[in-house]
């Protein structure tokens, strides 16, 4: 019977040595998931500056209209605070957002820098806009809407360059990314809600904030669809987890909270103050629901890519 000879010293030499490598690469590829393991934060948070930008322009407005004005000064404040934070977090790192360690790729940093240099100016314009010891004028409305417009669509190319560096197979799957960013990105289009709802019923352009209200209602109520019932084209499945399903529960409760109010103000109708408050103020407290919703989708990524 033919036998297979016995492997020498110097075959169980280099057998060792390969396993020994095996096991300080699995060591290497663990380390390196770890520390990649903030890309679902990654997408949450430069979507957040997204978010951010609409909901500092929508606190000005409900600051200049008279509602709540005392509320939303003190949010104002907390808002510009964060946005600060945040974008100098997914440069820099921060332990607090869980952003581990500097960004490096170059076309993220780039806009991140674009961000940067155009803060001062949004900034003034908010502040000026907000300002209801002077009169207003049209040229602070431009002003905002301006800026605000250039910052959202810094902010937006900055989320698709995240998602893109950061949705790597051996970190994050493309479809969990996707599903991610469109969890945070329902936040954003709640504050874009909130911003424009409330334009609505001003005196500037009124016409253009309905039509652009009615758009995001829409694009809202389609992604909302999507999430709960799934999209196969888009790679979007059903509310994968329990705590998803749930989550998705709570949206709809805050949503059907706004939904009519915000169907009159599409059809050009208008709302008693005591209703334009209650509108704001929910859309404005549906940012915390949406943001759980972004964690949930978060951590079922995380799961997702470690099993």
């Amino acid at each position: 019977m033919f036998e297979l000879p016995r492997p020498s010293l110097l075959v169980l030499s280099v057998l060792f040595s390969l396993q020994g490598a095996n096991a300080v690469f699995a060591q290497e590829l663990d380390e390196l998931t770890e520390i990649e393991s903030d890309a679902t934060h990654r997408i949450d948070n430069a979507a957040m500056l997204s978010a951010l930008t609409m909901r500092a322009t929508a606190q000005s407005c409900a600051i200049n209209s008279g509602v709540d004005a005392e509320k939303y000064t003190a949010s104002l404040t907390q808002t510009k605070s964060d946005f600060d934070q945040t974008l100098k977090g997914l440069t820099d790192g921060d332990e607090t957002l869980n952003l581990v360690g500097e960004e490096s790729a170059h076309s993220i940093l780039e806009m991140l820098d674009f961000i940067d240099d155009s803060l001062p100016l949004f900034e003034r314009a908010l502040d000026t806009a907000s300002d209801t010891s002077v009169t207003r004028v049209h040229f602070m409305d431009h002003a905002l809407e301006g800026f605000t417009n250039r910052i959202f669509l810094y902010t937006e190319i900055l989320s698709a360059n995240v998602v893109g560096k950061y949705s790597d197979p051996f970190v994050l799957t493309l479809a969990d990314a996707f599903m991610v960013s469109l969890a945070a990105r329902q936040r954003t289009l709640s504050q874009r809600l909130f911003y424009k709802a409330c334009y609505a019923w001003s005196d500037f352009h009124p016409e253009d904030a309905q039509a652009n209200l009615a758009e995001d209602v829409e694009i809202f109520e389609r992604s909302l669809d999507a999430m709960q019932n799934g999209l196969p084209d888009l790679g979007i499945q059903p509310a994968p987890t329990p705590e998803i399903a749930s989550k998705l529960d709570e949206v709809m409760v805050a949503w059907e909270a706004v939904k009519e109010p915000l169907g009159v103000l599409t059809q050009g109708g208008t709302l008693p103050d005591a209703d334009k408050a209650a509108l704001l103020g929910n859309l404005d407290a549906s940012a915390v629901v949406f943001g759980e919703l972004t964690d949930t989708y978060s951590a079922y990524a995380t799961r997702h890519h470690g099993q």
